[in-house]
């Protein structure tokens, strides 16, 4: 019962944000949540809620004009910029859900409409975290890690063991500041371990270190990236958040939230035309 609910809720969430109209958007959803308030698991209400309340706020002209600059970035021929205009729209909490699919129909590339997709996941999923996880708790950045002995990594750096950054979570804070193939060398000016510390140790110990910081704390992770030392500082996430989200594996988002995702995802493919297909030079094909 409660997954055919769901699935009609989905359904009507895809209908719903055809509507350009935002008022109307914001009506036509405390409606839905009003009529199904009994019925339906509040976790889906709330994350309606959620997308209805993304759906408002239209942009200004000057704001309009500084996103659709860094749209024509997002497939620049030198990939640092495509990565820094990539990294302006995701570390940027002020674009609205609706902003986000004006850009995307305006997207002339695969590029630029794969980076948006994911942009855009990102921020829906942060969004739903905020609202659905209270601000307390352990924390948490979002990563998948490998703990590394320091001989393995930057033995001439003396950095003590390090994480690898293995792969980052949408909607969680890693995903605007870490890359895969970063090494965290510092927690806060703190190292991970000490040396001659095991693998399965070095990331118990990088685990046990995030979450001795509270949910919204400000945290700090040294880090080395292409040969650079640098450092980044943000905001922690529920770590609770983490675990219900995503499988227990992190291989995947869960229901229903991976449904409101694929809902929105369909909503875009569908009122976009096609983008232009790309070049083929067929001389690059063998003939055997």
């Amino acid at each position: 019962m409660m997954a055919r609910h769901n699935s009609h809720l989905i359904r009507q969430i895809g209908q719903t944000t055809t509507a350009i109209n935002t008022t109307s958007i914001m009506n036509r959803f405390l409606n839905l949540i009003t009529n199904r308030f009994t019925r339906t698991p509040v976790i889906v209400i709330m994350t309606t809620a959620v997308i209805a309340l993304t759906l408002c706020g239209i942009p200004t002209l000057s704001q309009a004009a500084d996103l659709d600059a860094v749209l024509q970035q997002l497939d620049h021929p030198a990939y640092v910029i495509r990565q820094d205009a990539t990294h302006t729209l995701l570390a940027d909490q002020t674009i609205k859900i609706e902003q986000f699919i004006a850009l995307y129909t305006k997207a002339k590339t695969p590029e630029q409409r794969h980076r948006l997709t994911a942009i855009m996941k990102h921020h829906l999923i942060r969004q739903i975290r905020l609202e659905q996880f209270p601000q307390e708790g352990p924390g948490s950045i979002g990563i998948r890690q490998k703990g590394l002995p320091a001989e393995e990594t930057w033995p001439q750096k003396n950095t003590g063991p390090v994480i690898l950054v293995e792969g980052t979570y949408p909607g969680f804070p890693a995903y605007t500041y870490l890359l895969p193939g970063d090494l965290i060398i510092a927690v806060n000016d703190q190292r991970i371990a000490e040396p001659g510390t095991n693998e399965p140790q070095i990331a118990q110990s990088f685990g046990q270190l995030i979450k001795s910081h509270a949910t919204g704390e400000q945290l700090s992770l040294t880090l080395i990236r292409n040969d650079q030392t640098l450092t980044v500082t943000f905001a922690l996430a529920n770590l609770d958040a983490l675990n219900q989200m995503y499988t227990l594996d992190r291989a995947a988002l869960r229901a229903p939230f991976s449904q409101l995702w694929l809902a929105l995802e369909n909503h875009m493919r569908e009122i976009t035309p096609p983008t232009a297909p790309l070049p083929i030079d067929a001389e690059s094909f063998d003939d055997e």
